[in-house]
């Protein structure tokens, strides 16, 4: 059996925020590394991206 559904390439605000919120909480170190919230969302939305081409 098998599924399709559409999925927006772009994630949603709250979707990067939750994303944003979850790297610092795995890597809180990152913080420290970025000089804005900018380059976490950037990284957040090239995940999101990569997940739905490795479908």
């Amino acid at each position: 059996m098998e599924f399709k559904y559409e999925v927006d390439l772009q994630p949603t605000e709250e979707q990067i925020a939750a994303g944003i919120q979850q790297l610092l909480e795995e890597f809180p170190d990152i913080a420290g590394q970025v000089d804005d919230n900018s380059e976490l969302e950037d990284a957040v939305v090239f995940i999101w991206q990569a997940m739905l081409a490795a479908k």
